[in-house]
C-alpha cells in the first residue's frame, strides 16, 4: 500500500503540478522562489511591558498571515522549512541589529507550544522556522522551557489580566543549558509580549545572564 500511495501521489504531481499560493507560477514547493523574496523583511525593535527587549523581523501582513496559518494549521511543514530557509538567507545579525559577538554565550530558547498541539501538527513550528537561522548565526537552539498549561488569546485580554493568565506558564526543564547565557527568546508572533515576559521571568530564575526576544512577525508596535 505505501508504494502504491508513492505512486498515486507522483502521477498526480505530475498530472496537477503544484502551484505557488501567491502567483500561482508552478513550483515544487508551496511559494515560489520569486514571491519569497519579495516579502518584507522589517527589522523593528519594541520593548514588552515588563521591559524585555524584543526585535520583529516583518510585518504580520496577509501574505504572512496566510504563511502561519498553513503552517500551523493546515500542517505545512515543508512551508516553514522553506520559510526558515528564506530568513536565513534574507537577514544576518547586523541587519537584524543583534550582538552575538560572543556567540558561544548565546542560546536560542523557542517559546513551547502545547504538547498536544505539537503532536497534532507532528512538529514545533517555532523550531522549524527559526532552525536555519540559528544555523546561519551559529547559535545553538534548545528547547530548554515546556508550557506548564495552556493560555487564553492574550491580544483579548488586558494588561492585568494578561500577567496573571501567563503565570506558571512555562517550566525550565534544562536549566544548566540557559545558566549564565545570553537567551535569545524565539517565538512566530509578537501581539501583547506577554508570553515574551513570561518567558523571560522562567529564564532569568533559572540564572540565564540577560534575555531579549526575536519574534518572525508583528502587527502592531509595541515601544
Amino acid at each position: 500500500m505505501p508504494r502504491l500511495a508513492r505512486i498515486v501521489t507522483t502521477v498526480t504531481r505530475w498530472l496537477l503540478p503544484q502551484r505557488c499560493n501567491q502567483c500561482q507560477a508552478v513550483t515544487t514547493l508551496p511559494y515560489c522562489e520569486a514571491c519569497l523574496a519579495l516579502l518584507p523583511w522589517q527589522s523593528q525593535p519594541h520593548v514588552s511591558d515588563g521591559g524585555i527587549a524584543v526585535v520583529s523581523l516583518s510585518p504580520y501582513d496577509h501574505v504572512m498571515k496566510t504563511m502561519m496559518h498553513d503552517i500551523k494549521f493546515s500542517k505545512q511543514r515543508e512551508l516553514a522549512l522553506q520559510l526558515g530557509k528564506r530568513l536565513a538567507i534574507a537577514l544576518d545579525t547586523a541587519s537584524v541589529g543583534i550582538d552575538l559577538s560572543h556567540r558561544d554565550a548565546w542560546v536560542a530558547v523557542p517559546v513551547p507550544s502545547v504538547a498536544s498541539r505539537t503532536a497534532e501538527r507532528g512538529f514545533h513550528h517555532v523550531e522549524v522556522l527559526f532552525e536555519a537561522l540559528c544555523v546561519a548565526w551559529d547559535i545553538p537552539l534548545i528547547p530548554a522551557v515546556i508550557r506548564s498549561k495552556d493560555t487564553q488569546q492574550l491580544h483579548t485580554l488586558g494588561k492585568a489580566a494578561r500577567w496573571t493568565e501567563t503565570d506558571q506558564a512555562f517550566t525550565v526543564v534544562f536549566p544548566e543549558a540557559i545558566h549564565d547565557k545570553h537567551i535569545l527568546i524565539i517565538d512566530d508572533i509578537l501581539t501583547t509580549g506577554a508570553t515574551v515576559d513570561a518567558m523571560a521571568i522562567v529564564c532569568m530564575r533559572s540564572g540565564a545572564g540577560s534575555v531579549q526576544g526575536l519574534v518572525l512577525a508583528t502587527g502592531k508596535r509595541l515601544g
